[in-house]
């Protein structure tokens, strides 16, 4: 009984016209919102075949591992590759940035590093053989990295790419400075010597454990870190201390 004009019939037209754009909206956002999903499910997975599960056995030595992302896939990265005659090349590292980005970079470190190892077993040459390869590779990013080869009597010989350096008991070891990996394509980097004794506490670490931040905006810094390395913690111990007090980067 309601009178139908040209008008109304317009305005209700629009207003399907809307209603069905909406529609068509929701079902493309929902695609690509799983099509996103699936990307971090895949990069998620690739992490998991990048980081190792499981720790090699180190005759003399006790090993242990842990790994925090802060979003869904990070860009740290740790590589334990034992090599001939009884020696571990351990290769630990952070690619710039965060996200999906970031994990794809650090895919294509591992096996650049992995490929590297076949050739030298000297840290400061590993550095050098990765940079030449990721220089122009990494879309304007970097990625810091410390290279160790450990040998059976507790030798050991380090190289650093601009990362921090690790603890040695609650003491941080002096490796002189050097580029981060993928800036300079000529980059030379220096090998330091040390010997780990019957029990030393060795750490290796990225710099969301050092810049862990709480609720007020502190960091976690140096003296919580030192304190904390003189407790001689597992890994798992260490990122945790560093999750409660406040996660704001991969670990």
């Amino acid at each position: 009984g309601n009178l139908i004009n040209a008008q109304i019939l317009a305005n209700l037209l629009l207003l399907l016209s809307i209603v069905y754009a909406v529609y068509l909206y929701s079902i493309e956002e929902r695609r690509r919102q799983s099509a996103i999903e699936q990307e971090f499910r895949n990069a998620r997975e690739l992490q998991q075949v990048l980081v190792p599960e499981s720790m090699p056995s180190l005759p003399g030595f006790a090993l242990t591992s842990a790994y925090r992302p802060a979003q869904e896939v990070g860009g740290d990265f740790f590589q334990i590759i034992p090599l001939d005659g009884g020696s571990t090349l351990v290769i630990l590292g952070d690619v710039s940035g965060k996200g999906l980005k970031a994990a794809m970079a650090v895919s294509l470190i591992v096996g650049a590093a992995r490929t590297v190892a076949e050739f030298t077993t000297s840290p400061a040459e590993i550095l050098a053989g990765l940079n030449r390869r990721l220089f122009g590779r990494l879309q304007g990013g970097f990625a810091t990295c410390v290279a160790m080869r450990l040998d059976a009597d507790g030798s050991c010989a380090i190289a650093s790419a601009g990362h921090p350096a690790p603890f040695l008991n609650n003491a941080e070891l002096s490796l002189p400075g050097a580029l981060p990996l993928g800036l300079i394509a000529t980059t030379v980097y220096d090998e330091t010597t040390f010997s780990l004794q019957a029990g030393d506490h060795f750490t290796l670490y990225t710099d969301g454990l050092l810049e862990a931040r709480n609720p007020s905006g502190e960091l976690y810094g140096f003296e919580r870190l030192e304190s904390l390395f003189d407790t001689k913690p597992t890994a798992a111990e260490a990122s945790d201390a560093a999750v409660n007090f406040g996660q704001d980067d991969d670990i």
